[in-house]
This record gives structure tokens, C-alpha cells and sequence, in this order.
């Protein structure tokens, strides 16, 4: 039987039933805790009900966005704006695909959040060179029109005359690892963190990267790192929960990934994917069945459905074979 259900592992992992893409555009409008319109580009991270759509984005100046992307029939996304700790909070918010112009009201910092954040770093008290500030939002003018190449020349432009300008060198290691070139991506990250050492987003972006690159044990320090200092992000609790699991610390691994369990949308049905895998490899087959039963509730046309929905009924039966 466990042969049985180390199959239905492989077949999570690697089955995903083709769906035709279908055009759709996701629009709206950041706007700040108070009312007001950003005063500069944000990035914008937007996922699919069904897990196939995991991406970053940019907005304009003033907070707006209009994203093409892939429908791929699911029903909802979800649009997570990573806080800055200095003016908001990360700001998670679902929408059904049939809701029109959305608006997003940013989470304002809560009382005790604002002494905890790390906000003093050089990026914080740094301004970027002018010439380089304006290739960066040539660059993010060119992400929202998907001419990537573009983009990319923008922001090693950008780099190379401001080797200080930890924005820029963030926005370039995301375009890599969009592109899968994790490697470029790596060692752009790295350069980021040397400008800006206390920056959550790059030390989680670099950890992500290093866990593509199946670099588990370098991911981990910097994917705890980053929720030291900006705690509750669902998405670096997920690659934290990946890559202690596949280093063998399962324990943590189920703590970070039953957080990011909760988040709503593509993060939170991956880590209860993953929570599946968790327990059926440590035979946990009641927690295997729970996971993946409400995997299957949240999720029921999603990617791995099918194949979570036949090892979730070998689970069952192992489980309730027990005496």
C-alpha cells in the first residue's frame, strides 16, 4: 500500500491535465491606507484559484494596473501586494474573475507591527540616482506591456549606473526567475541584498530562487530571515515549509506550511498539497486525508485534482484499515 501511495506522490507532483488558455485581463486600482494613490510603482504578486498562475507584476505610478494573463476557467485570484513596513502592511485580497474593476485598499501598519518591522536600511534612507530612477520606470512600463526583453536591458541599465539600487536588482532577479533562469536570478538577488541587506522581499525572492535550484539548506536561513522581519506572508511560509521539508525537518516544515495553509487562493491550496505529501511520508494518513479533503473542497477543477483526488482516496483506506 505505501508503494501504492508513493505513486499518488509522483502523480501530484507531475500530472497536470491540459487546459486551454483562454485571454482575460485582471485591472484596478492600488489605493493607500488613507485614501490617497500611491505615490510610486508597486509590486503586485497575483495567483490562480487552480495554482497554474503565480506571478509578479508592477503597477503604474499612481497604483493602477492591467494585467493579461491566462483564465485558465478558474473562478477566483488572488492579489497580494507586498508590505513596506513603513507606510502598510502586506494586503492580500480575492476577487471572483467575473468582478470587473477591482479596488485594493492596502492594509494600514498595526500599532505594534511598527516597531517591529525593520524599516531602517539603506534602501530606506537611499535615493537612487535620477538617470537610473528613470530606466527603472522605463522598465516597469515595459513589464506591464510584457516586453520582457525590453525590460530586462532597462533594469541592467539601470544597475550598472546605480550599483546601489536594491528596487532595481530585485525587479531584475523576479523577471529572471520568471523566465526560469534561476541562476541569473541568484546571483542578482545576491547583488540586491548587498545594497539592501535588510530587505524581506529579496531575502525571500533569493530563497525562493535557491529552492528552484534544489539548494534547500542555503534557502532556508534567508526564507526565516525574511519572516523575522515581515511575519505572515504566505507565500515564504510555503517555500520555507518546501525547503525544510526537503532537508528532512519535518516538524517546521508542517508549522510553516500549516501557515501559509491558510492564506487564500494558489499559496494556500500549494501548501496544502504539500501538507498531503508531508504526511503521507511520515504515514500521518488522518492528517494526509484532512489536508487533502479540504484541498479538494477549495479546489475542485484545480491542476492536481484528479491525482490529489485518487491519493486521497488511497489515504483513506490505509487509514481506515488501521486497527
Amino acid at each position: 500500500m505505501t508503494r501504492k501511495v508513493l505513486s499518488g506522490l509522483a502523480l501530484l507532483l507531475a500530472l497536470a491535465p491540459h487546459v486551454r488558455a483562454q485571454s482575460y485581463r485582471v485591472s484596478g486600482q492600488i489605493v493607500m491606507p488613507d485614501g490617497s494613490l500611491p505615490a510610486r510603482s508597486l509590486e503586485i504578486r497575483l495567483s490562480s484559484g487552480d495554482g497554474r498562475i503565480n506571478e509578479i507584476h508592477y503597477t503604474d505610478s499612481t497604483g493602477g494596473f492591467n494585467i493579461p494573463t491566462r483564465q485558465f476557467l478558474v473562478l477566483h485570484f488572488t492579489i497580494t501586494v507586498p508590505g513596506d513596513g513603513v507606510t502598510f502592511a502586506t494586503t492580500q485580497y480575492t476577487f471572483g474573475r467575473d468582478s470587473g474593476l477591482v479596488r485594493i485598499t492596502l492594509n494600514p501598519l498595526k500599532p505594534d507591527e511598527k516597531g517591529k518591522v525593520p524599516t531602517v536600511s539603506p534602501a530606506s534612507v537611499y535615493g537612487p540616482k535620477p538617470e537610473a530612477q528613470k530606466l527603472h520606470k522605463k522598465a516597469l512600463k515595459e513589464l506591464e506591456q510584457e516586453r520582457h526583453a525590453d525590460a530586462e536591458a532597462s533594469l541592467r541599465r539601470a544597475v550598472a549606473v546605480d550599483s546601489r539600487f536594491a528596487e532595481a536588482f530585485n525587479d531584475l532577479g523576479a523577471l529572471l526567475g520568471k523566465q526560469r533562469r534561476y541562476a541569473e536570478s541568484e546571483e542578482t538577488f545576491r547583488k540586491g541584498l548587498q545594497a539592501d541587506p535588510k530587505s524581506p522581499r529579496i531575502l525571500a525572492n533569493l530563497g525562493q530562487a535557491l529552492n528552484y535550484l534544489g539548494r534547500h539548506p542555503e534557502a532556508v536561513p534567508y526564507l526565516r530571515e525574511s519572516l523575522r522581519m515581515e511575519p505572515g506572508v504566505g507565500a515564504t511560509d510555503l517555500q520555507l515549509g518546501i525547503a525544510l521539508q526537503e532537508v528532512g525537518q519535518l516538524a517546521e516544515a508542517e508549522t510553516a506550511l500549516r501557515r501559509a495553509s491558510e492564506t487564500e487562493g494558489a499559496i494556500g491550496h500549494a501548501a496544502l498539497l504539500r501538507l498531503g505529501l508531508l504526511y503521507a511520508h511520515t504515514r500521518q494518513w488522518e492528517k494526509g486525508v484532512a489536508a487533502l479533503e479540504l484541498y479538494l473542497q477549495k479546489a475542485p477543477d484545480g491542476a492536481s485534482a484528479e491525482a490529489a483526488r485518487e491519493l486521497f482516496e488511497r489515504m483513506k483506506r490505509v487509514s481506515a484499515a488501521r486497527p
